[in-house]
């Protein structure tokens, strides 16, 4: 276990003990008497920092991949045990596996498992599927890899084998199995807790395992362990494709996805580095989402089976036929780092295009020059640190060569910047900040009835009132500067609302290339479907707002990120220079005093220095992580208003069988989009109009706190104001208190 010197947080739980045995033992008794209101908000900050230790930042790190990435054998590399069966999970097997971290050392899997409704309206999704449809060819497989990946899930929750050639049993009225029927009757989810890893396993493989029952039931696993790597806050994500028959598991997956700052794309470099990302951050728009959501500047892309490599390239490295094969591994990571890299700017230069925003795009490229990219070999840093049994020879020999100690070392990072090494630095602050509040208060109380203190109090409240003056006049400007850069950039959309409507012809022309049965399976998922034929990702949802979508990463960026940090750091600075302005006044009287009251105003100054500039980093963060929240909804309610709007398309199509049903099918689809686009962006623009005036209310509330925190602490500077006094003249009680101070770690 870290030691709290080690731990921010346990340095900050220790540093808040400190503090409330001093108050308890020295102050409370002079305070409750004294200075009850004081006393009463001293406990109200030491409330909130409890809270915030309580319940720590975390760091949630999506992990998003195709299929044969590895992410399993990544997975148990990363916690140092094999928690996952690797080898065992088929395709079909999607749900959400979330790993955290907790010091028992104890081992706890929770399971939630879709509802009864849910099933249901699986085995009717099945059904409709393998209804009769077009009489077109099936020559590249679709409809039987969909309805074999349908009835994969079906046989095994049931328990039989449907027969090929005799007419289905009433699937709707046969008995579930006991393990089943127990699932479905219970409360949706199981926690079960381990001593054993290997147990824990064990009993994790009856849900992944493609020959259990109960494997289609499993929305999200949760595991938790004392897994160190995840120390301080780190959440590691597992998340399926979208390629799964039940809606709400592929909802699961988005869900997690929204609310991830982090994303590491991970692709098997041995099967085409170029062709998995174009895919993923391409062709399924992923790329395009993390600008909109503000996760680009998270994303990271990790390289997998780093040691898969064929020898005979070795001379298109420039390295001898006969090299070390260590060196060749080396060579060939650096080039899919080169290339990865190059890929994802000129990904971003698609997506950037030609206009206005120069100064975004630059910094939407640097960040693409810049993004981490790893390359790992997995298996051979299990074998290495006898993670996992194996023989192979993978060619490295020592833990450094695998990459993984430079994941390790970035989950670290993320901890100690982001996650709870940010709570226990913060709340640290707030300690101190609080002490030395208390210390000032109480030497003042010492001096009250000093003419000369008296004096400096009334000289300094004016200049406390200068400084609200100024900080009124900067919150009066950057309220302004909300308005008008909200209402330029709502007007740069309407034109674009009005150009994205009329391109609901050329989408609905589009979905006539799609074939039958995966038209089929798309509407029985309201929208969205991966074909298992050839991976590609349909989105109907998608397709109706990327008119409007495919114009906005450059302009959402600006506005987000570059405008409203600018409104943000230009009313910290005028703060900063009405602070400076005041701390320079108040020295100014603090020297017609002279003596010692000099030493003593300048310490009093520093500290409310201080304390500023800790509340305007606090009001950054704040700012930064709401604009992110209220950014990503909207990126990612765009095509759910577009669902919502067609959902009763997509039931009436979906209903839909025999020769020519894809064309009724289409029918109800353009008909609808045709009807509902207008709406569908109309309700868009209203979302967005609502959205940005919710945000910009809070974001004028955040900094309203700021002004009113620094107005707060000159407050407390004129009220505390300390001057040289006779020592022998402050009371016993309060010179307890002062010769007290507890001094923190």
């Amino acid at each position: 276990m870290n030691s709290p010197l080690c731990d921010p947080v346990g340095r900050a739980r220790a540093s808040l003990q400190s503090l409330e045995a001093w108050m308890q033992v020295r102050v409370q008794p002079v305070a409750v008497e004294q200075c009850p209101a004081e006393w009463q908000r001293w406990q109200t900050e030491l409330q909130s920092m409890r809270a915030a230790l309580d319940h720590p930042q975390s760091v949630r790190i999506a992990m998003v991949g195709t299929t044969g990435a590895g992410k399993s054998t990544f997975l148990n590399a990363l916690l140092g045990q094999q928690v996952l069966p690797v080898g065992v999970m088929a395709p079909v097997t999607a749900f959400v596996t979330l790993v955290r971290y907790h010091e028992a050392p104890s081992y706890r899997i929770e399971v939630v498992f879709a509802s009864r409704a849910e099933w249901e309206e699986d085995i009717d999704r099945f059904i409709r599927a393998a209804e009769p449809g077009e009489d077109e060819s099936d020559a590249e497989g679709v409809m039987k890899r969909m309805l074999n990946a349908m009835r994969k899930r079906i046989e095994a929750v049931l328990s039989l084998r449907l027969p090929d050639d005799e007419p289905w049993p009433d699937l709707r009225s046969l008995t579930l199995p006991a393990a089943v029927e127990q699932v479905l009757s219970g409360p949706g989810r199981e926690v079960r807790t381990f001593h054993d890893p290997k147990e824990m396993q064990a009993h994790l493989k009856t849900f992944i395992r493609g020959d259990g029952a109960l494997w289609p039931l499993v929305r999200q696993v949760t595991i938790v362990g004392p897994y160190e790597c995840l120390r301080g806050g780190i959440e590691l994500v597992d998340l399926p494709g979208t390629n799964d028959p039940n809606e709400a598991r592929v909802e699961v997956t988005r869900e997690f996805l929204r609310s991830a700052p982090f994303v590491w794309l991970m692709f098997p470099m041995v099967r085409g580095l170029t062709q998995d990302i174009q895919t993923l951050l391409h062709k399924e728009k992923l790329l395009r989402t993390l600008v909109l959501s503000g996760s680009y500047q998270a994303l990271s892309l990790i390289g997998t089976k780093a040691d898969d490599i064929d020898t005979a390239v070795a001379e298109q490295f420039g390295l001898p036929e006969d090299c070390e094969l260590a060196e060749l591994i080396q060579a060939y990571q650096q080039h899919a780092i080169t290339n990865a890299r190059k890929q994802l700017e000129d990904m971003v230069a698609d997506l950037v295009g030609v206009g206005e925003y120069a100064e975004t795009a630059q910094q939407m490229y640097a960040l693409a020059r810049n993004a981490p990219i790893f390359t790992v070999s997995s298996a051979a840093y299990n074998k290495i640190n006898k993670i996992v049994p194996g023989r192979k020879d993978y060619g490295l020999e020592h833990s450094d060569e695998t990459g993984i100690p430079d994941v390790l070392q970035q989950l670290r990072t993320l901890s100690n910047e982001v996650g709870q090494g940010l709570t226990g630095r913060t709340v640290h602050k707030r300690v101190e900040h609080l002490r030395d509040e208390m210390a000032l208060f109480f030497r003042s109380r010492a001096a009250q009835g000093s003419p000369a203190v008296i004096l400096a109090r009334a000289a300094l409240q004016q200049e406390v009132d200068r400084l609200v003056d100024l900080s009124q006049k900067a919150l009066g400007l950057a309220q302004t500067q909300l308005d008008e850069r909200r209402n330029t950039f709502i007007g740069r959309m309407q034109p674009l609302f009005r150009d994205s409507v009329r391109g609901v012809r050329r989408i609905c022309l589009s979905w006539q290339q799609i074939h039958w049965a995966t038209l089929r399976a798309i509407v029985a998922r309201n929208g969205i479907y991966k074909s298992p034929s050839n991976g590609r990702l349909h989105d109907l949802n998608s397709d109706l707002t990327d008119p409007l979508v495919d114009h906005l990463p450059v302009a959402w960026e600006h506005y987000f990120t570059t405008e409203l940090g600018s409104i943000r750091d230009e009313l910290a600075l005028r703060l900063t220079q009405a602070t400076e302005e005041f701390c320079y006044r108040a020295g100014k009287l603090a020297e017609s005093s002279g003596g010692k009251s000099v030493t003593l105003v300048e310490q009093q100054l520093d500290a409310f220095r201080k304390r500023v500039k800790f509340e305007k980093h606090e009001s950054a963060r704040r700012v930064t992580a709401e604009v992110g929240e209220r950014r990503r909804e909207l990126a990612y309610g765009m095509a759910g208003v577009a669902r919502e709007h067609m959902r009763p398309a997509y039931t009436k199509a979906s209903h839909e069988a025999g020769p020519g049903v894809k064309g009724r099918m289409l029918d109800h689809l353009a008909s609808a989009a045709q009807q509902t686009t207008p709406i569908i962006f109309q309700t868009i623009q209203q979302d967005l109009t609502e959205a940005l005036g919710e945000l910009e209310s809070l974001i004028s509330r955040l900094f309203d706190e700021l002004a009113a925190a620094t107005q707060e602490q000159a407050g407390l500077v004129a009220q505390n104001v300390t001057l040289d006094l006779d020592d022998a003249a402050v009371a016993p009680e309060i010179r307890q208190i002062l010769d007290s101070v507890p001094v923190l770690n």
